[in-house]
């Protein structure tokens, strides 16, 4: 368990700063339009998974040998990621969302 954790983190790390961009975006539309945005939200995380896929088979579809030779797949890796990812998100928005909600209907 060990290996795949490094494994995920190796894959996940050019990846990470794409991820959270469009994580931040679609948290400043849940900040400003609330949650009747969230079939923009869904569109603009799936729209970074594919800039995400794109850019990882453009600049680093010769390092999918490694993976390969331990075990895992591509598409295994990728489902890896965009789970934690999704995770990442739900934290995220949770973390900034929850104080914000509160003192927007604060009463007093």
């Amino acid at each position: 368990m060990k290996r795949l954790t490094t494994l995920i983190f190796h894959f996940y790390r050019p990846l990470f700063f794409i991820n959270l961009v469009f994580s931040f975006c679609a948290i400043f539309d849940l900040i400003k339009f609330g949650l009747r945005a969230m079939p923009i939200v869904i569109i603009i995380k799936l729209f970074g998974y594919l800039v995400c896929i794109s850019y990882q088979y453009f600049f680093s579809a010769k390092s999918y040998f490694y993976y390969r030779n331990a075990g895992l797949s591509a598409r295994l890796m990728y489902t890896y990621i965009f789970i934690l990812d999704i995770l990442l998100f739900i934290l995220l928005s949770t973390i900034i969302l929850i104080p914000f909600y509160a003192l927007t209907h604060l009463k007093g």
